[in-house]
């Protein structure tokens, strides 16, 4: 590996640390979580179809929420599957 490729990746890792930690610590939270179950549930209700796993998959690779943020959206949206799940179920009967 080349001197500037090795320069490259080693920027660009910096790039990612100092975006994870810029976003750590924005006051515009709020927003990046909103943004991030927006497109989420976007992504969910495509088509008229729920595709939850492709909501969490896409929130599991959103680099801009932590762990906690993730975990937390995660539990929401499988949490409304499951309820939406049993309403479909009791609108059939």
């Amino acid at each position: 590996m080349s001197n500037s490729q090795s320069m490259n990746k080693s920027t660009k890792k910096e790039a990612i640390e100092e975006e994870r930690k810029f976003s750590s610590t924005d006051s515009n939270r709020g927003y990046i979580v909103a943004n991030a179950v927006k497109e989420a549930c976007r992504i969910a209700l495509e088509q008229n179809r729920q595709d939850w796993d492709a909501a969490c998959k896409f929130i599991l690779q959103n680099k801009s929420l932590t762990d906690n943020e993730r975990s937390s959206i995660i539990n929401l949206l499988v949490k409304d599957n499951d309820n939406m799940s049993k309403k479909n179920i009791i609108t059939e009967q």
